[in-house]
């Protein structure tokens, strides 16, 4: 049990890591709760927040061959994940031509979105390296027993979770406060953003 508070700091300090450079997934969950408030933004995050969760588990099972894996096809999958930042810029910019919705959307719908993001997220290799890196690189969690390496999971997603809720809260805000002619003008923002993130993608390699 001695593995356990080591693992949940170092868990904790891993998923702020990757989650508060505000990326594509982050600007998304932004607009997803400027569109629709906080609770399809929360969702949203939790989605995101999943597969960090998912990538931490796989670091921690599997060390650096987690991110070896994915090595013989980096840049397939690097592209493909480009196509997909384009993919969700383009549903953005059309999505613009509806009007906001103001009413809470259903838990169906949340439960949609919440896998929505789940496999936009997972669709990212850096994040699969990132988390076998500091497995390896930390010995609180490359040398932990099973209890250690639970607790790093598990602060991984606890501080990716409450990173993406607090930007699903943002966007609320914005929800709330924002005339519509405002949130038009940030939607187009929102929508440049995520296609520059998919060019740093794409041009990563």
């Amino acid at each position: 049990m001695t593995d356990v508070l080591p693992g949940l700091g170092a868990g904790i300090l891993a998923g702020l890591g990757v989650a508060m450079p505000l990326g594509a997934m982050g600007v998304l969950v932004v607009e997803i709760g400027r569109r629709t408030g906080f609770r399809e933004g929360a969702a949203a995050g939790l989605g995101v927040a999943g597969a960090d969760g998912l990538y931490a588990t796989a670091a921690v099972l599997g060390g650096a061959a987690a991110a070896s894996l994915l090595a013989p096809v980096e840049d397939e999958v690097r592209l493909l994940s480009a196509a997909v930042l384009v993919a969700v810029a383009a549903w953005l910019l059309w999505s613009l031509r509806r009007p906001v919705a103001d009413g809470p959307p259903q838990p169906r719908a949340l439960h949609h979105t919440s896998l929505r993001f789940l496999a936009l997220t997972v669709v990212n290799p850096p994040t699969a390296a990132y988390f076998a890196a500091l497995v390896v690189g930390l010995p609180a969690v490359a040398a932990a027993a099973a209890p250690g390496k639970a607790a790093f999971v598990i602060g991984a997603f606890a501080a990716s979770l409450g990173w993406q809720t607090g930007l699903a809260g943002v966007g609320a805000v914005l929800h709330r406060r924002l005339p519509e002619r405002a949130r038009v003008w940030t939607g187009v923002a929102g929508a440049l953003l995520v296609l520059a993130f998919a060019a740093r993608t794409a041009l990563a390699g």
